[in-house]
């Protein structure tokens, strides 16, 4: 109680950091473990449990279906901050962290992400999905960076608001962004860990989350998954993921919420941005 009564916008409160639960899951006979704090939001009930379970290869729990990216929840549970002035019983900010798992049916036959550069390809479409393509004003990638494991490669990057056209922007514009650790299941599937902040958490302490949560990340393939991956480096074998990237310099679209009540849909786009990102199979990203 009192690491909550004391502590301050610099370094807030977070309950079970120190402590964090364990968690196992079992994907179609690879198993993630990651160590993540209780969730902790007393007005909200978890929003998913951690799965013990999960099976990629059928259709219950993806949604939506709409042809690019269908995402099934794992796990989802919120992480509150406590600082002065806000005291004991007012949040200053939340780190939603969630677990989830992405099948990617817009990838082209021929292509997989178990092969790095196609993987790379996979992750900048869903950064656009995330941006442009869903007129969230979202950006990105930002920070990009790999994480030393075995096997797959996982990257880490953050996605943050475009605030051009923000005439007077609040500290909450800044501070509101997402962080992401990725990759890849198998040919279609990918791992997605989110860190989504709301509120007003410390940059820098959200990183301190974020990368203390990564740190414990460990993936053990399956006897399948296993195999695939020596097939692929056996026929791509000089195939990398980028190390650094910038941010991609996409426009976004303009547009207004729609009148449903008329008939329109809930977003009206009234001045097409940058298209999508297309696949490129043969596409050597490390020679660009």
């Amino acid at each position: 109680m009192l690491n909550r009564l004391f502590a301050s916008r610099k370094r807030p409160f977070l309950a079970g950091l120190n402590k964090p639960q364990h968690i196992e899951m079992d994907i179609s006979g690879s198993k993630l473990e990651l160590d993540v704090p209780a969730h902790n939001d007393a007005s909200l009930p978890e929003q998913q449990a951690p799965l013990s379970h999960f099976n990629l290869y059928t259709t219950e729990g993806f949604d939506p279906d709409d042809g690019t990216f269908s995402t099934a929840l794992l796990m989802g549970r919120d992480l509150d901050l406590y600082a002065a002035p806000f005291g004991l019983s007012s949040s200053m900010g939340t780190i939603s962290v969630k677990v989830a798992i992405d099948r990617v049916d817009c990838l082209p036959e021929g292509m997989t992400c178990l092969n790095p550069e196609h993987f790379e390809q996979v992750v900048i479409r869903l950064v656009y999905d995330m941006g442009p393509g869903r007129c969230s004003g979202k950006t990105g990638p930002r920070a990009w960076r790999l994480l030393p494991m075995e096997h797959l490669p996982w990257v880490v990057y953050e996605m943050s608001y475009d605030l051009t056209d923000v005439i007077e922007p609040t500290s909450h514009h800044f501070t509101e962004y997402s962080s992401y650790a990725v990759t890849p299941l198998d040919d279609r599937h990918i791992l997605r860990i989110m860190f989504l902040n709301t509120g007003s958490p410390p940059v820098e302490f959200s990183r301190r989350v974020r990368d203390q949560i990564c740190r414990s990340l460990k993936l053990t393939l399956s006897a399948d998954l296993t195999r695939r991956i020596a097939e692929v480096k056996s026929k791509w074998p000089d195939a990398k993921i980028s190390e650094y990237r910038e941010p991609e310099q996409w426009i976004q679209p303009k547009w207004r919420n729609g009148r449903t009540s008329e008939g329109e849909p809930h977003i009206v786009i009234l001045e097409a941005g940058s298209p999508a990102p297309e696949f490129k199979p043969n596409l050597n990203l490390n020679c660009i």
